[in-house]
């Protein structure tokens, strides 16, 4: 408390677990004080401070409906794990673990903090602004109270589809979000019905289907609402499911998300309208003479995609700023992700090093596999998929999605 001052004193809340796994001690914040930028997280193993996404992770699920979305608590913990367990040298800077039993751990975390927080009756906060169109006001002395009534529908069929072939809608419905009204975006919602009425062929393929979906949009520039409630779920943490009238589609979530940031990022770098966003503390890394070397030589490639660093002697490298939709991301492993892409291209033309560079922030920024997606995140991803000029492939040319016909799956069960 001497480091962070007296006014912490009321705001904390303490945590500590002694298990076989892990010993844990340290401090959560109240959901009150909450704040909207990152900074204010602490993690110690052993004594060294480090960054873990999957603790962190941990910790934000501990207190799921405490704190207001985009919110970050104060943590400071520390925990205690067999020196034999753990490995602290898998990052240059050496600010990340890996961890034997890291889901164990995991789960103690979240636990720990859960049940302190309940033991100190944290609970969310009163909203006395709240709206109060629903209050009941009390009848007037004398008044007579009518009975509510329900309204029914005699000819309500849930299993109802309309022509389109989504679920029926209450009449007025509409999608609000501009993103499904596009030609691009309407090609999405002609892939499934499209796939749906043709004969399967041994030689459809994904990208066959699009491109002919494409043209299909693109001839008379349709733009009606995507059928946001087409099954969709999440499978194994990694892949994306939806069905059509004919079979099933699977979208690698990893792939996907990078194909779709890697020609957002070309497109703005072509553009030259990549911003980068400041970091309050500058990153101080280092890497070897070798790679310096290539961060020299495409200085001005990362500056465009939105990297704002400075190169100095003996490997030393500072991060100042980083792309606007990477700015959350860990500066050092989004640099290694640039330099892995720029060691395997070695000496090639300045075109060729510039989309090396990209695929690297779009493969380091992108969502990866075991992140649980909501329904709104499944489709925005879909959507941005299907606008790609090539959504088959991502930037290495291994496939995004998969498709199954009929045919497909009568075969597993002869």
């Amino acid at each position: 408390m001497r480091v962070f001052g007296a006014k912490y004193d009321e705001r904390l809340v303490p945590v500590e677990e002694q298990t076989d796994v892990v010993q844990l001690h340290g401090f959560v914040g109240k959901p009150e004080f909450a704040r909207r930028t990152r900074g204010e997280q602490f993690l110690f193993v052993n004594g060294r401070f480090i960054k873990h996404p999957a603790f962190h992770g941990a910790v934000m699920r501990a207190m799921d409906g405490l704190l207001t979305p985009g919110q970050f608590p104060f943590y400071v913990l520390f925990l205690s794990v067999d020196a034999s367990r753990v490995d602290v040298n898998i990052h240059p800077t050496k600010v990340e673990a890996k961890f034997q039993e890291e889901r164990p751990i995991m789960a103690i975390l979240q636990a720990a903090v859960k049940r302190a927080l309940g033991r100190f009756h944290v609970a969310p906060s009163l909203n006395f602004d709240a709206e109060t169109a629903f209050d009941i006001t009390p009848p007037k002395p004398g008044q007579e109270v009518e009975e509510p009534q329900i309204q029914l529908n005699p000819d309500y069929n849930p299993f109802h589809t309309d022509r389109s072939g989504g679920l029926a809608r209450p009449s007025g419905q509409s999608v609000k979000r501009d993103a499904f009204h596009s030609a691009r975006v309407e090609a999405t919602r002609r892939f499934f019905e499209a796939e749906g009425r043709r004969e399967p062929a041994e030689t459809d393929t994904a990208k066959l289907m699009f491109s002919e979906a494409v043209a299909s949009a693109d001839a008379d520039g349709g733009a009606r609402d995507f059928d946001q409630n087409r099954p969709l779920f999440q499978l194994f943490g990694g892949w994306i499911v939806t069905a059509t009238r004919s079979g099933l589609v699977l979208i690698d979530q990893h792939r996907a998300h990078t194909r779709i940031l890697y020609e957002r990022f070309s497109t703005a770098g072509a553009d030259r309208k990549t911003g980068a966003q400041q970091l309050l503390f500058p990153a101080e890394l280092e890497v070897g003479q070798a790679d310096a070397a290539l961060l020299v030589g495409g200085i001005e490639d990362l500056r465009q995609l939105g990297f704002d660093l400075e190169v100095g002697h003996g490997g030393k490298v500072t991060v100042k700023g980083l792309p606007q939709e990477a700015a959350e991301r860990d500066p050092a492993a989004l640099l290694d992700a640039v330099l892995t892409e720029l060691r395997e291209a070695g000496e090639v033309d300045a075109e060729l090093r510039a989309s090396r560079a990209t695929a690297g922030l779009a493969r380091g920024s992108a969502i990866t596999a075991g992140r649980t997606l909501t329904r709104t995140e499944m489709l925005d991803l879909v959507d941005g998929l299907f606008a790609c000029q090539e959504p088959d492939r991502d930037p290495w040319g291994r496939a995004t999605i998969a498709t199954f016909d009929q045919e497909a799956v009568e075969a597993r069960f002869r």
